[in-house]
């Protein structure tokens, strides 16, 4: 070639071989696989950096323990773990929960007395939860933080089907390169 001569390409992908090729096509689900090996959220983006306010589909609920007495029904921490939908490219990535006000590393809270249910708010993660363990497929949360014996939910009632949960949204971020 000569220095006013030029060549183009129309199509390069990342693939072993010596000469650039077409991608090959990829199904909806494999390429969100591919994003997901990065990157994974439970709520469905809206262009936002947090969840929406609401529980909206994707969120996940884990019973917790509950106790009766005084008039008031208790909710205190259990362990709960979930499984990431795909493996991540390390086995340590961020994890950050979101309660249903956006609000990071919070859970929001329900308590059911006799079939009733009350939402009383968000709690943080901190003073009741602590990762135990995460990996490239997923996350444990055991009782934990500064005060694992203090209740995260109380409220009146003493029905014997009383009891208690915690819901969320997720984030799990194996990007390369993000500095947290």
């Amino acid at each position: 070639m000569t220095a006013t001569e030029s060549v183009a390409f129309q199509y390069v992908s990342l693939v072993k071989g010596r000469i650039p090729t077409r991608p090959a096509p990829q199904t909806p689900d494999e390429v969100l696989q591919e994003c997901q090996y990065y990157y994974e959220m439970s709520y469905n983006g809206g262009g936002t950096s947090t969840p929406l306010g609401g529980t909206g589909p994707g969120s996940l609920t884990f019973w917790q323990k509950t106790d009766v007495t005084g008039g008031n029904t208790a909710g205190y921490s259990s362990n709960f773990s979930f499984r990431f939908n795909t493996v991540k490219r390390t086995t340590t990535p961020t994890v950050s929960l979101y309660g249903y006000s956006s609000t990071i590393n919070s859970v929001s809270v329900r308590s059911y007395n006799g079939g009733t249910a009350t939402s009383p708010g968000t709690v943080s993660l901190g003073g009741f939860w602590a990762i135990e363990d995460v990996g490239s497929k997923g996350v444990h949360y055991v009782p934990g933080g500064s005060t694992p014996a203090t209740a995260f939910i109380t409220t009146a009632g003493t029905s014997t089907s009383s009891s208690a949960a915690i819901l969320f949204h997720y984030v799990v971020d194996a990007r390369i390169g993000v500095v947290v």
